[in-house]
């Protein structure tokens, strides 16, 4: 384990926000990630698991604390099986799992950051849950121990697990499966899931973090909700007919005129409303002050509480 002092968090981030780490370990392997963990608990440091760096603004002050970034890119495949660790990214194994003619994760393509995250928030588009694919979990404890979790054991809910809940569980690697798929078809589904992406949402080179609010279940629009703003009503109907739960928080946004809208270096993507990009220079105060207005605007306007899917570490 090789520690380090005073390290910037910018860089390992989407947003490229983010002051430094009073302490950092850059884990390469499962020992190296449950030897920061015990040194953290030996010397009752704080600390935090950096993946990717989607998903995450990190405070203009940084850390005080011990950040063990994921460098864990180890996987195989078997038959119709997948074990990879938690630091590998997505699109890698999503590419992987197509050529091999798998059919269960061509939907997250595109999808930025690491496998582990993925788990922890599970993480869904396009239809497809990370729950319907993740049969087991390798995870270790603030001790360093490793406990493995089935499915059942995972507490998989919307944006959410066991490991979002009792963050003192840290995925270390995970088993996926698969079912035969034809090959032309996973490239098709594949491919449109990127191209869609790439269409209609702004890339995480541009520095954004990605979806900054989660989604509106439909079930939760408050009463009369399309008789009060008819102008909704043929989204929410067009949702229902193709049997989606979920109305995208981007709608809201971008009918309240935010596409565009800037404070300091932070702008409301013109791509998709519910992405903030940093566009120069911009602090993590920026970016909050941003989310605070549009979450007043949207609770005003359409009384719907907003849920922030971006984690902020301060």
């Amino acid at each position: 384990m090789h520690l380090q002092q005073n390290v910037q968090l910018a860089p390992y981030t989407t947003y490229g926000i983010g002051g430094p780490a009073k302490y950092f370990v850059e884990a390469k392997n499962e020992n190296e990630i449950r030897e920061a963990l015990i040194w953290a608990q030996k010397n009752n440091v704080p600390y935090f698991i950096l993946g990717g760096g989607s998903n995450l603004l990190i405070s203009d002050e940084g850390y005080d604390g011990l950040v063990i970034h994921l460098a864990t890119k180890n996987y195989i495949f078997k038959k119709n099986k997948l074990i990879a660790d938690a630091g590998c990214d997505v699109q890698t194994l999503v590419a992987e799992s197509v050529k091999l003619e798998l059919d269960g994760f061509q939907w997250a393509a595109g999808l930025p950051g690491q496998l582990g995250g993925a788990i922890r928030g599970n993480a869904n588009c396009f239809g497809g849950h990370t729950e319907d694919i993740v049969s087991k979990v390798w995870a270790a404890t603030p001790a360093g121990k490793i406990k493995i979790f089935n499915k059942r054991q995972c507490k998989f809910g919307h944006k959410t697990s066991i490991f979002k809940q009792k963050p003192q569980y840290i995925i270390l690697s995970a088993q996926i499966m698969f079912k035969p798929g034809n090959k032309k078809e996973l490239e098709e589904r594949m491919n449109y899931c990127l191209n869609w992406r790439k269409t209609n949402q702004p890339h995480k080179k541009e520095g954004t973090c990605g979806s900054v609010f989660t989604r509106v279940r439909l079930s939760d629009l408050p009463k009369d909700f399309c008789n009060k703003y008819p102008e909704t009503r043929g989204a929410v109907k067009g949702l229902q007919r193709q049997k989606f739960s979920e109305l995208g928080t981007g709608y809201l946004i971008d009918s309240l005129g935010f596409k565009g809208r800037r404070i300091g270096g932070a702008q409301v993507s013109y791509k998709h409303a519910n992405f903030i990009v940093n566009t120069a220079n911009a602090t993590a105060e920026h970016i909050l002050i941003m989310n605070s207005i549009i979450k007043s605007r949207v609770l005003d306007e359409y009384g719907i509480i907003l849920e922030e899917e971006v984690y902020y570490l301060s």
